[in-house]
C-alpha cells in the first residue's frame, strides 16, 4: 500500500506550530496551548484567551484537532479546560503518517499525559521568562532508550520526558522525568528505578552527561514514600534519583542547587 504524503492545506505558521505541539505532547488543554503559543505581551489576557479559543475552535471545525468530551477541572474550568488531540487529518497536515488514535484515552491515560504536558509547558514558560539560558523538552517515544542489560537481554527504558537546559549560571543539566500520579504500587516504581540504574551502568547513553531521574509526584506523602523506598533498596544510587511534588517540578528542574553543583553529571 502506498503511504500518503502530507496534505496540501493552507495553514498559517501558528496553526502548524499548534498542531506540532499537540502531536508532541499527545494531549493539551486550551489553557496549555495558550501558555505555549499565545504569548503576546501587548495583548490583554481576555483578548489572548479569546484569540486562542477561536483558533482552536476553527481547527476543530476543520477537523485538524479533536476536542475530548471531558473538561479538565469540570465545567467550572470553562473553555480553558477543554482537552485537544490531533486528528488523522491533523497528523497528515504536518507530515505524519495519519495513524492517530480514534478513541478517547482513558481517564488515567488522559490525566497522565496532561501532567506530562504541564511539566513541558512549565519549562517552556521558564525559558521564555528568562529563567534559563536555553531549554528543550523531548517527549515519548523519542525519549525511549534501548540497551543491553546485565544478563545480555535487550531492554527498553521509557522515560516520560527528557529535559535538557542551561541554567543562568552556565550549568548544563539533563533530566529524565517520570510523572507519577500515585496510581502505581511502590514495587513498580522501584522496578523502574532499577531499570534506570541498569541503563546508567550500561554506559549506553550517547552523551557525556547522564541525566538524573526526577520523579514528579502529586503530594508530599507520596514524595516521602518513594524517597524512603529508594533509600531502603539495595543497589540503587541515591544520587541518581530526585523526588519532588508536582507544583515544585519546574523550580526543581531549573535550580542548579538540586544537582549539588555537579551539572547533572554522575
Amino acid at each position: 500500500m502506498r503511504r500518503r504524503g502530507p496534505l496540501a492545506v493552507d495553514l498559517s505558521e501558528r496553526d502548524r506550530a499548534l498542531l506540532v505541539a499537540v502531536a508532541d505532547h499527545g494531549l493539551l488543554t486550551a489553557g496549555q496551548v495558550e501558555r505555549l503559543l499565545f504569548t503576546d505581551r501587548h495583548a490583554s489576557p481576555v483578548a489572548t484567551r479569546r484569540r486562542c479559543q477561536a483558533v482552536l475552535r476553527r481547527l476543530v471545525q476543520d477537523e485538524f484537532l479533536v476536542r475530548l468530551d471531558r473538561r479538565l477541572g469540570g465545567h467550572r474550568a470553562g473553555s480553558a479546560g477543554f482537552t485537544y488531540r490531533l486528528s488523522t487529518k491533523g497528523r497528515r497536515a504536518i507530515g505524519g503518517d495519519g495513524r492517530g488514535g480514534r478513541l478517547e484515552p482513558s481517564d488515567r491515560q488522559r490525566l497522565h499525559l496532561l501532567a506530562c504536558s504541564e511539566v513541558s509547558v512549565g519549562i517552556n514558560e521558564a525559558e521564555r521568562l528568562g529563567r534559563t539560558r536555553s531549554a528543550s523538552v523531548t517527549h515519548e517515544p523519542v525519549t525511549w532508550r534501548r540497551f543491553v542489560g546485565q544478563h545480555g537481554g535487550l531492554e527498553v527504558l521509557k522515560p516520560d520526558l527528557l529535559v535538557e537546559l542551561t541554567t543562568l549560571d552556565g550549568w548544563e543539566l539533563r533530566w529524565f522525568i517520570e510523572v507519577d500520579r500515585n496510581t502505581e504500587h511502590l514495587p513498580t516504581v522501584l522496578r523502574k528505578c532499577s531499570q534506570y540504574q541498569r541503563y546508567w551502568q550500561s554506559g549506553a547513553e550517547d552523551h557525556p552527561v547522564f541525566p538524573r531521574v526526577l520523579w514528579s509526584v502529586p503530594d508530599a506523602q507520596r514524595r516521602r514514600s518513594i524517597e524512603s523506598a529508594v533509600a531502603r533498596t539495595a543497589g540503587l544510587s541515591g544520587d541518581l534519583f530526585r523526588v519532588v511534588t508536582g507544583e515544585a517540578t519546574t523550580e526543581a528542574l531549573i535550580r542548579n542547587e538540586i544537582n549539588n553543583n555537579e551539572g547533572g553529571e554522575l
